[in-house]
């Protein structure tokens, strides 16, 4: 892999999220910035080291079914879910919700803002989720 330069207070901000996620019972980051400028680069190489366990999910081109196997495979591997038969994109996000409940968690959803392409309710389903689960914490 290329050498990863001048990033270090960036990758200490990142890591100290992770650090600190059980005692803050979670915290939603968001990182912005211009196009090929290496945030996915910076945050796979922020979390890919950590403890806790890490997923890394990428909004692609492909259509929902397709992106809901591919997450349901990879959450499948990473996390041990091996009965985990998803529908839709918003099962896959109750189920990290539910997962994140009782084990601490580092998401990082690439492309995000593609995903109402997917399903233009995900966005209140995801609220809907939020909600559900602080009333239940």
């Amino acid at each position: 892999m290329d050498k990863f330069y001048n990033r270090e207070q960036q990758l200490q901000q990142l890591r100290a999220i992770t650090a600190h996620i059980e005692r803050s019972k979670g915290q939603l980051s968001v990182v912005v910035g211009r196009r090929r400028v290496g945030k996915t680069r910076l945050l796979k190489e922020a979390f890919a080291h950590t403890a806790q366990p890490y997923l890394y999910l990428f909004i692609s081109r492909k259509n929902e079914k397709a992106l809901v196997e591919e997450f349901a495979n990879i959450i499948g591997q990473q996390l041990n879910a091996k009965f985990f038969h998803p529908k839709n994109l918003l099962d896959i996000f109750e189920f990290l919700f539910d997962y994140a409940q009782g084990q601490a968690l580092t998401l990082v959803v690439d492309e995000f803002q593609d995903i109402d392409r997917l399903d233009s309710s995900i966005f209140s389903g995801l609220q809907n989720l939020c909600v559900a689960s602080r009333t239940i914490a």
